[in-house]
């Protein structure tokens, strides 16, 4: 079962395929079952934006954004509902909180 604290925005950062050779940022979270969209902030690059999307069994919205560039830097994320009101930011990474490079 999940509890209250498995409900808060969570963005993961991995470097691919590795840190030491790195091709791509791959950046990818979960946020509340209200969140439709979620627009991810990064530094001296235009934001990015993901749908959101859900697993039967899971009282959390899943979302993936398409490969960055390897200096992308995540700096925020900013979850949406459908009517377009924010219900979730976050600004810690797990993985490579730093980034890749």
């Amino acid at each position: 079962s999940f509890g209250p604290l498995d409900r808060r925005p969570v963005a993961y950062i991995h470097c691919a395929p590795s840190r030491e050779r790195v091709t791509a940022t791959l950046l990818m979270g979960v946020a509340t079952e209200a969140a439709t969209r979620v627009v991810v902030d990064l530094e001296d690059q235009p934001s990015v934006e993901a749908q959101t999307f859900r697993k039967k069994g899971f009282p959390f919205a899943f979302w993936v954004v398409a490969p960055l560039p390897p200096e992308a830097r995540p700096r925020s994320f900013t979850a949406y509902d459908a009517a377009g009101q924010e219900v979730a930011k976050g600004t810690e990474f797990a993985g490579y909180a730093d980034g890749c490079r």
